[in-house]
C-alpha cells in the first residue's frame, strides 16, 4: 500500500469516528496521539484530506466517504497534486481548471455545499459564499499599538509573504509560525479579520 493509499484510509477512519459537538482540530490531536506512527508530513497531509472533505460541505451525500475525499482535493486545490495524481490521475489532470469547470465536471451545484442561501443576507451572493468555503483563509493578527513599525520590519527582514489589511491588520498563510516570529498578546493578537472589524464601528 502506497503512502497516499495509507493517508486516505487514515483519514477515512478519522471521519467515520468522529464527534459531533467535538472541533476538528482536537479530535485530530487525539487521533495522532494515540498513533505514534505518524511523521509530521503524515499528520499534515492527511489532516488537510480531512479538513477539505468538510469544506465541501453538504454536497456530494450520495457519495461513499472516499469519493468525497477525492472530490474535495480536487475542488480545494490548484496545482498538481501527488495524492490525486496516484488515486485519481483524471482529478489531478483537470486540477487548475475554474471552479466552475470543477463543479461542472463533478455535475455538482455549488449552493449544495452550504444549503442555507435563505438565511444570508441580501447583499450576499449565495454561489460565491458558498465557493469560498473551498479555500483555505488567511491568519490573520492584530498589531499592538506602538508595534507597527516593529513588526512590520521584522516581517520584511524574514521575508515574510504577508498582506498588510490596514495599519493594525495583517494577513499571513494559513500554517504560519507565529509564535517563532513575534511575541503573542504583547506585540500581536491573533483575531479573525471580521472582528478586527467589530473596532471600527463601535468606533463610530
Amino acid at each position: 500500500m502506497s503512502h497516499h493509499h495509507s493517508h486516505l484510509a487514515s483519514a477515512i477512519k478519522i471521519i467515520k469516528n468522529i464527534k459531533n459537538g467535538e472541533p476538528l482540530v482536537h479530535q485530530l490531536k487525539k487521533f495522532f496521539a494515540a498513533d505514534k506512527k505518524y511523521g509530521s508530513k503524515d499528520r499534515k497531509n492527511i489532516s488537510a484530506h480531512c479538513y477539505n472533505f468538510y469544506r465541501v460541505g453538504n454536497a456530494l451525500k450520495n457519495k461513499t466517504i472516499e469519493e468525497r475525499l477525492l472530490a474535495a482535493t480536487f475542488l480545494c486545490e490548484q496545482t498538481s497534486n501527488n495524492f490525486l495524481a496516484s488515486l485519481a490521475p483524471d482529478l489531478n489532470e483537470k486540477i487548475q481548471l475554474p471552479q466552475t469547470n470543477k463543479l461542472a465536471h463533478l455535475k455538482m451545484n455549488a449552493k449544495n455545499i452550504f444549503p442555507f442561501d435563505d438565511e444570508l443576507g441580501e447583499d450576499i451572493d449565495a454561489e460565491k459564499f458558498a465557493l469560498s468555503f473551498l479555500k483555505q483563509p488567511s491568519f490573520f493578527i492584530r498589531i499592538r499599538p506602538g508595534k507597527e513599525v516593529m513588526l512590520l520590519e521584522k516581517l520584511t527582514n524574514n521575508k515574510v509573504d504577508f498582506q498588510e489589511i490596514n495599519t493594525s491588520c495583517i494577513a499571513l498563510p494559513q500554517g504560519f509560525k507565529t509564535e517563532e516570529f513575534m511575541v503573542i498578546n504583547k506585540e500581536v493578537v491573533v483575531q479573525d479579520r471580521n472582528s478586527q472589524r467589530v473596532f471600527d464601528y463601535l468606533k463610530k
